[in-house]
């Protein structure tokens, strides 16, 4: 499969064993983050988690001041370029940042596109070997996504069809790195766990290879990454993704007419709600006495002011009762008023005694 390719018949059984091995990575990704961990843990290298991308600069730091290696080269991968790591470690003092890989004595920070569990190894897409650390001896960090994660090594042969056209898909025992840092990001990840059909865009591990062509691949990471971010998928998105192109957008069997179509149901829920609450809100104050009395003491009254244009300076703001009618007339006749419980009264006699009208018949 290459970037200008599009679905055949004879594809289409590839791409459907590709779905069902991403789609069983993402269904099941607590038991594969446990599993990576504990296969990792056989080896030498060393096993972080980290949240958001504050969390991982914090963590690179820890790594980088006990290896005493502040001179870095960070790799133009998707992740690193997500957390904006280069930026960051280029503004901190007494951190260098270079972009020529054959220095001695650098650490290396790099991303990957998929980690098997089963067999811990790194596959990372590289037409001419830029992003691959020729160092492997020395300090190398590498990054990864919780949805990168593949069951099994074998799992390899389902997607390579995929991505192959994208350059040379190299494997990376992380085992055999003795001095390999690995750190899974989350970064918004796990919040889309819980969204459907939107957590179907975690099925991509990284849409920047999962585009069919440039245009499609583009917005495909544009959208993937919005909903990470939890942004206004309503107003950002490309009105083209709706046009019946959109199942030809990405190499995977992916719904994204559905996936924009629940956002935009999402985004207006959360609107009406938000306008609902302040309408109770406002209704409920409204309705209280207790809080119009507060309101309406004082010269600079905010009832006053919300109605000064319809009362002006000639008319008089009308004078509200400390207690309403009903507590005003109950406490005039307490011999008139009888307290007693709905299930006290006999059937067919909700009229206990004519209450006292004072001469009104």
């Amino acid at each position: 499969m290459n970037p200008a390719h599009t679905h055949t018949t004879a594809e289409w059984g590839t791409t459907r064993l590709a779905k069902t091995v991403r789609r069983r990575a993402i269904l099941h990704i607590d038991h594969f983050l446990v599993e990576l961990e504990t296969n990792f843990q056989r080896g030498k290298g060393k096993l972080y988690w980290c949240t958001d991308a504050d969390d991982v600069f914090q963590c690179l730091a820890r790594i980088l001041d006990g290896a005493g290696k502040w001179k870095v080269h960070v790799a133009a991968d998707p992740l690193p370029l997500e957390l904006k790591l280069k930026q960051r470690l280029g503004a901190r003092p007494g951190a260098q940042v270079v972009d020529n890989t054959h220095e001695e004595e650098i650490a290396w920070i790099t991303g990957t596109d998929f980690v098997t569990c089963d067999v811990p190894t790194a596959c990372i897409l590289s037409p001419d070997g830029a992003r691959l650390p020729w160092q492997r001896d020395g300090l190398v960090v590498m990054l990864a996504s919780i949805d990168q994660l593949l069951p099994s090594f074998t799992d390899l042969y389902a997607i390579l069809p995929i991505v192959r056209g994208y350059g040379r898909l190299t494997a990376m025992p992380l085992n055999a790195m003795p001095h390999l840092h690995l750190i899974l990001v989350d970064n918004g990840r796990s919040a889309l766990l819980g969204k459907s059909p939107q957590n179907q865009l975690l099925e991509m591990g990284q849409p920047r290879w999962m585009g069919v062509t440039g245009r499609h691949g583009a917005v495909l990471e544009k959208l993937y990454y919005l909903h990470l971010k939890d942004a206004d998928v309503f107003g950002a998105i490309d009105g083209f993704l709706l046009d019946g192109f959109a199942a030809k957008a990405s190499a995977l069997p992916l719904a994204v007419d559905q996936v924009i179509v629940s956002s935009r149901e999402a985004k207006a829920a959360k609107e009406n709600t938000e306008s609902d609450l302040l309408w109770r809100g406002w209704k409920n104050a409204m309705m209280n006495r207790k809080m119009l009395n507060r309101l309406s003491l004082g010269i600079l009254s905010p009832i006053r002011m919300f109605y000064k244009r319809g009362f002006g300076h000639s008319r008089s703001f009308p004078k509200v009762e400390k207690v309403s009618f009903n507590e005003q007339w109950v406490k005039e006749r307490p011999t008139v008023v009888e307290s007693r419980k709905l299930t006290d009264i006999p059937k067919g006699q909700l009229l206990v005694r004519k209450p006292n009208t004072d001469g009104v018949e």
